[in-house]
């Protein structure tokens, strides 16, 4: 799903990261100054607020690792301006485990599916439909999201 985003993405913007020192990635002036550039690089594309914009962040995905991995967090992408993530699917963080280039998306939990409302949630744990929004090898056991 990712790479989807990103392909029909509005704006893309080049990733620009930090090299790691201690654990300053992990402060909340690492996080605003991230921030400040990525809104610079969005002025400079003439890009606004409400637009799908890709190559800014990390995304912390949804995996069927997951199911091998409890108390991990799964992030991936962060995708050059040729298409390419930086980030392959890792789980090596734990779950509680923050730093700047970490993105959250929200979805809808509800999609069309042939015209056909499902939950987002449902097809990622179904033994064929998962392979919409999944390049995984199996479904997801398990599907962590908050309901509202």
């Amino acid at each position: 799903m990712s790479d989807e985003i990103y392909k029909k993405a509005e704006i893309r913007l080049t990733p620009f990261n930090y090299m790691p020192v201690g654990h300053n990635n992990e402060l909340p002036s690492k996080f605003k100054e991230h921030n400040d550039q990525i809104e610079k690089q969005l002025k400079e594309a003439g890009g606004k607020h409400g637009q799908l914009i890709a190559g800014i962040k990390k995304d912390v995905i949804l995996s069927a690792k997951l199911a091998d991995k409890p108390n991990k967090v799964v992030i991936y992408g962060w995708h050059k301006t040729d298409g390419k993530p930086i980030q392959p699917v890792y789980s090596g963080h734990v779950d509680w485990y923050v730093d700047y280039s970490h993105g959250i998306r929200f979805i809808n939990n509800q999609v069309l599916v042939d015209g056909k409302p499902l939950f987002f949630t449902n097809i990622l744990r179904d033994q064929v439909l998962y392979k919409i929004f999944s390049n995984e090898a199996r479904p997801m056991e398990q599907v962590l999201y908050i309901e509202k």
